[in-house]
């Protein structure tokens, strides 16, 4: 059995390390386009612009717990041409067959025309882009930071911290007002203000030519470097004339299976099927990534494994050589599933304000499935009704 991740980053590793723990013995092979293991993002804006933190010390595992895994990480090595009917996948120069598909291969930054073509215009994604933008930013360097939202106001915070002059352009009227609202954009606008950073909400780039910005209402701004940081867009081309459904990334059911018995994505590039809010949805943030949602393709994938090959298993029924308590349990193949029953017991019951309720010796564990929205998650568990808490 031969599983191979197209994505070479956070969630494309979750994914892996979620079949070795669940006992799966098959070949697993990632591949990445990039030169480097995997590393995290978040730090990438903050403390890789600002030089406390080297480059190295954002990879997600260590050389040693890389080897543990036992699998293949095939760096440098863009992925393209899927046949699912063949299962075969191009890698670099070559192909690989599987028999288990996850795609994983994250989003790239938007670009804007005006812009193209510059060699003074960069775009943070990736550790590369970190490393090249973090060398031009030096005191009384001039930047413009084109887009307020989560990247582009990190970016500018960085290089307000370096000693930057820094200038953000945002076509809205306030910073991440589409995320957070109007109210809190304008906070983070003061917050901008009071650190030095000049704000110009509203309008949009018109050119860039010889250190100068043209701005949409004939403001010009001197500028050394200019950061583009207006969203992004799922790396699905490679994906074209497969027979797998594309529509702003990869279309998903609730349980992550992108049309295809043997084909699932997760990460940025998934567009699933939510069922909390009946409707499809594709997450850019670090959450994509959330090990609920990799527990979610976890339990799916390990069980369509587990029809084609053997998952070992100790006497004790553990899985991988771990003991497990209780009986055999196995993951449901549609929809969300639950996790694993709490087997804690109620012991005694206390009277609390005229009503006697059962108490057990321990806080139990949820038994129903967990589902996550915008104002946080919902769990159901022994102790009473569902109630709303944060993870």
């Amino acid at each position: 059995m031969k599983v191979v991740v197209a994505g070479a980053g956070l969630a494309g590793l979750r994914a892996a390390e979620a079949l070795r723990r669940e006992g799966f013995e098959g070949r697993i092979t990632i591949v990445g386009d990039e030169e480097v293991p995997p590393y995290d993002r978040p730090p990438l804006s903050k403390d890789v612009l600002r030089g406390t933190r080297e480059p190295e010390s954002v990879y997600l595992r260590s050389a040693d717990k890389l080897a543990e895994l036992e699998l293949d990480l095939l760096t440098g090595t863009p992925v393209h041409d899927l046949d699912v009917d063949r299962k075969t996948i191009g890698a670099g120069d070559g192909e690989l067959a599987f028999d288990r598909l996850i795609v994983a291969t994250g989003a790239t930054p938007r670009t804007l025309p005006s812009l193209e073509g510059n060699r003074d215009v960069l775009t943070l994604r990736t550790l590369d882009d970190a490393v090249a933008i973090a060398a031009r930013l030096r005191p009384a360097t001039r930047v413009v930071v084109v887009g307020a939202g989560f990247i582009g106001s990190e970016v500018a915070a960085s290089a307000r911290q370096l000693g930057c002059e820094v200038a953000i352009v945002e076509q809205d009227q306030a910073p991440l007002s589409r995320a957070i609202g109007a109210a809190m954009g304008a906070e983070l606008t003061r917050l901008h203000l009071a650190n030095g950073t000049a704000m110009h909400l509203g309008m949009t780039v018109e050119r860039f030519e010889d250190g100068r910005v043209d701005l949409s209402d004939g403001t010009r701004l001197e500028a050394d470097l200019v950061v583009v940081g207006v969203g992004v867009r799922p790396n699905t081309s490679w994906l074209e004339g497969s027979g797998i459904e594309v529509d702003n990334g990869v279309v998903c059911d609730a349980a992550l299976t992108a049309g295809h018995e043997d084909v699932y994505a997760i990460g940025d590039v998934a567009n699933w099927d939510n069922p909390l809010f009946e409707r499809r949805m594709r997450r850019e943030e670090r959450r994509a990534s959330h090990p609920r949602a990799v527990r979610r393709l976890e339990l799916l994938l390990v069980r369509s494994v587990r029809r084609a090959y053997p998952v070992r298993r100790d006497r004790r029924g553990g899985r991988g050589g771990r003991a497990r308590r209780g009986r055999r349990w196995r993951a449901p193949l549609r929809g969300v599933p639950p996790r694993r029953p709490s087997r804690r017991r109620f012991r005694h019951r206390r009277c609390e304000g005229g009503h006697e309720r059962e108490v057990p010796d321990r806080k139990p564990r949820h038994v129903g499935p967990r589902a996550s929205g915008a104002h946080g998650e919902v769990a159901l568990s022994r102790a009473g009704p569902s109630r709303p808490g944060i993870a």
